[in-house]
């Protein structure tokens, strides 16, 4: 984008072979035709804004499953079977193993004894989706904004003109120095 001037616009002669002569009529009664010859033109500016959104990173997200543990306590009844032997009173002993059985004792011999196993399966506890959407919201801003005006002063000397243009031989207003 041009930058403003300013100080001022730019006043350039006007020394263009192409230009065409703007006629000009002064009144209805006046049946001659006034020729006006440019002389200089004044080119005035402005700055126009231009909004562009950039896009910037506000937060950097990722995502991981992690295993935790908890303990769980479960109860549950075992049984066991046994045999039990004994020795009634008076009668001879008896040899289990190595070991004696006398008269009024009692043995037990197991047969089978329960046990808890443990089996571990995963199960499918919760989905969870991860997603991402677009949210559209508007943002108005203020801007200030150069802009040139010409403005017309009536005073001594305020346009001098020769042959070359404005001011002086070389085509440039003095002023504007």
């Amino acid at each position: 984008m041009d930058e403003l001037q300013p100080q001022g616009a730019r006043l350039s002669a006007a020394q263009d072979t192409d230009a065409h002569p703007v006629v000009s009529t002064v009144g209805a009664a006046s049946s001659q035709a006034e020729t006006v010859i440019p002389v200089a033109r004044l080119e005035l500016r402005e700055e126009r804004a231009q909004i562009t959104a950039d896009r910037y990173v506000e937060r950097r997200l990722s995502f991981s499953r992690e295993v935790r543990t908890r303990t769980e306590t479960h109860s549950a009844e075992l049984r066991s079977e046994v045999l039990v032997i004994r020795l009634a009173t008076g009668g001879p002993a008896v040899l289990i193993g190595d070991h004696e059985l006398k008269a009024g004792e009692s043995y037990e011999l197991p047969l089978y004894d329960e046990r808890l196993e443990i089996i571990k399966q995963p199960y499918l506890s919760e989905v969870v989706e991860i997603g991402k959407r677009a949210v559209i919201r508007e943002q108005s801003v203020s801007v200030e904004l150069n802009y040139e005006v010409l403005t017309v002063a009536d005073g001594p000397a305020l346009a001098e003109t020769t042959g070359a243009g404005l001011g002086d031989p070389a085509g440039e207003d003095s002023r504007s120095k």
